[in-house]
């Protein structure tokens, strides 16, 4: 078998399996560059890119290779667009539009296309009749942004499919910025076979300015690391020449031999040229295929590791949240608890002090009037102690309750106010016994007695009723005496019973003012607590779902694996494979050493 049908044979075989590989990824570009470049071996052609800025003339180019004006030349809006030139039975054009439809037109109606056609085109097809054309296809894209249409095609893709670059310099403004920038970024790495900078645009130049311009070039290009031949070349004269058929003035504006080198040596060596340049393809695209494998297992690794980390932040903040409420909890329930027993401790204070006066008050007035009005004093003297208590607790509530943060402080603020000291003490009615009541009552019957000894014994009944006026005077006084006693005694129970029974008021206020506290700050961190074990579902959820996406995606890398290990296989094969005669090796092309730059040209 021919060597040539034998690599043919080993790259569709190796197209096929990082196809298989490529539909399993669903990746439907990489599917597309790889049908592309199956198409390129079917048909046997080359496949001749024409980059370059807008305005440097790369359809006048075309034009003088083919020696016609096929393309519309100069600033027409049809210039911007992706041109192809192919063989054909007579000169025509088709405008292809996205959706695939294609309208055919003479092509000299190309130049009448205005800005709004242009930008609906996917790009333009021209046909031509001329012999070698069988074997090429033109490709016509600027390497400015204007060069790509709104389907997506332009000089990228012209770089993907090309087997062979022309790269279109203009000798009057030498190697912008932007041209720079686009040979090493864009055309160094493309898996393209031969490149060639052409040199426009020469006409009205001496060969010493040539050569001038040429070494500048050159040496701008060197320093890039790109070694491709430079050629001078004027397209506008090479076409005026061929159509007035002047010898001279062709061999003049093509002197490194550009039209020998693309209708002569690049179709005579297009077998070896489209082997190498398909091989070089098939390379990338099987590291595109293997960094896509690496990309996907290594994203679903990643996404797992990402969503572990949104799990574990949503666990910090739940640890967070519960802690703040547990602490904003803790404080409340101390701090009230510590007012409280303050409160408590300042009213038994007052009640103690109130209790020594008790005794000394009575003395101040009569009997009647401490027994009418005392339970009523203790009772004003304790209320008394109370409101001048409410403020200080009030402002020492406030203190602690200002001192929360976040979603407690406002709960608390909430509560506080409600807040008011409400602690009255019970009124008890004072019950005095009469101890000493039956001396002053004797008195009454010595009297008696006292007035009928008088009739008789006027000194010694005189001296009875003398005794029992004393003695009911000192009954009274004993009587008065008891009587405070009783009630002081009695006035200290009622005092003793009343903190008891503010004692047990203080703590049912307190207690209810801490649960309505606490409530409300349990309450106030319930959404967010809420809404953290919601967004930790929905993170487990995901990452139950990324587990299973991660299997399958593991599956089906191990099989695009399986495909990509074949199709490597298949490319070691090409590297055993003898050298091919010609300009380019494929054995050189396949090992992806640097492009070969050997055209047989007289630079």
């Amino acid at each position: 078998m021919p060597l040539e049908f034998e690599v043919e044979r080993q790259l569709l075989d190796t197209l096929i399996e990082l196809l298989a590989g490529a539909e399993v990824l669903q990746d439907m570009n990489l599917i597309r560059r790889l049908d592309q470049v199956r198409s390129s071996i079917h048909d046997g052609k080359i496949r001749i890119a024409v980059v370059g800025e807008f305005g440097n003339g790369k359809s006048t180019l075309i034009n003088s290779l083919v020696g016609a004006p096929l393309l519309p030349m100069g600033l027409s809006p049809a210039t911007r667009a992706l041109n192809r030139v192919t063989w054909g039975s007579a000169a025509v054009a088709h405008a292809v539009y996205g959706d695939g439809e294609r309208l055919a037109m003479p092509t000299g109606a190309l130049s009448a296309l205005d800005e709004a056609q242009v930008g609906r085109l996917n790009h333009i097809d021209v046909e031509t009749d001329i012999p070698w054309a069988q074997s090429a296809v033109f490709i016509d894209a600027s390497t400015a942004p204007t060069g790509a249409t709104p389907n997506g095609s332009g000089a990228q893709d012209a770089l993907e499919e090309a087997d062979c670059v022309l790269f279109v310099l203009n000798s009057d403004r030498l190697l912008s910025l932007s041209e720079r920038r686009y040979i090493s970024e864009k055309l160094n790495p493309a898996p393209v076979e031969q490149t060639v900078f052409v040199l426009n645009r020469i006409d009205g130049k001496t060969p010493t300015e040539i050569a001038a311009i040429v070494e500048r070039a050159e040496h701008i290009l060197g320093s890039s690391g790109f070694t491709s031949p430079l050629v001078p070349y004027s397209a506008l004269h090479v076409l005026q020449a061929k159509i007035r058929n002047e010898p001279q003035r062709l061999a003049a504006s093509d002197p490194a031999g550009l039209q020998d080198l693309v209708s002569h040596q690049w179709p005579r060596n297009r077998a070896v040229i489209r082997m190498a340049s398909a091989a070089r393809k098939i390379c990338a695209l099987s590291d595109e295929l293997a960094s896509r494998i690496d990309g996907l297992t290594a994203g679903s690794g990643e996404r797992l590791r990402e969503l572990d980390l949104q799990l574990q932040k949503a666990e910090r903040i739940r640890t967070e949240l519960e802690d703040e409420m547990d602490a904003a909890c803790q404080r409340v329930h101390t701090g009230l608890e510590s007012i409280r027993e303050l409160l408590s401790i300042g009213l038994k204070g007052y009640a103690l002090n109130l209790r020594e006066r008790i005794p000394a008050e009575l003395m101040r007035v009569s009997v009647d009037d401490a027994r009418r009005f005392l339970p009523f004093y203790i009772q004003d003297a304790l209320m008394k102690a109370v409101a001048e208590n409410e403020e200080p607790t009030r402002e020492a509530v406030l203190g602690l309750l200002s001192g929360l943060a976040g979603p407690a402080a406002a709960a608390a603020s909430e509560t506080l106010k409600q807040f008011k000291l409400e602690i009255e003490p019970p009124a008890i009615p004072l019950y005095v016994t009469r101890d000493r009541a039956s001396l002053s009552q004797g008195s009454t019957f010595v009297r008696i007695a006292a007035g009928a000894v008088m009739f008789s014994e006027f000194y010694i009944g005189l001296l009875m009723l003398v005794t029992s006026i004393l003695a009911s005077e000192i009954g009274k006084q004993l009587e008065a005496g008891d009587r405070r006693v009783n009630m002081a005694t009695s006035a200290q129970s009622l005092i003793h019973g009343s903190i008891d029974t503010m004692e047990r008021s203080l703590d049912q206020q307190f207690g209810e003012l801490r649960d309505a506290v606490l409530t409300n700050i349990r309450e106030s961190f319930a959404p967010s607590l809420a809404e953290n074990a919601v967004l930790r579902d929905q993170v487990q959820e995901m990452r139950m779902e990324s587990e299973q996406g991660s299997e399958a995606a593991l599956k089906q890398t191990e099989r695009v694996r399986q495909h990509l290990d074949a199709a490597r296989e298949l490319i070691a094969g090409l590297e055993s494979a003898p050298p091919a005669p010609g300009p380019v090796s494929i054995q050189a092309a396949v090992s992806q050493q640097p492009r070969s730059n050997n055209v047989e040209m007289n630079v």
